[in-house]
């Protein structure tokens, strides 16, 4: 029946979206994790592709950015 169909696809679509959702959460943690790692180091704000420090505007956008403007392009 077309009604249970469309059930069923509100359902793999949301749990595609969960899916999605857990998978960027895991990202995210990954990131902030590497940059507490890296203000334990000493190496926080600092670009990991050129070593020049990265601008405090861009921290301040994402505490977690490895890289300047300049390597991030």
């Amino acid at each position: 029946s077309s009604a249970a169909s469309d059930v069923y696809k509100r359902q793999i679509q949301r749990q595609s979206m969960a899916i999605e959702m857990e998978r960027r959460r895991e990202v995210d943690l990954r990131r902030i994790e590497a940059a507490i790692e890296r203000l334990k180091s000493g190496d926080f704000g600092c670009c990991i592709t050129c070593d020049e420090e990265i601008p405090l505007k861009r921290l301040e956008f994402d505490p977690a950015c490895t890289t300047c403007v300049a390597c991030a392009k």
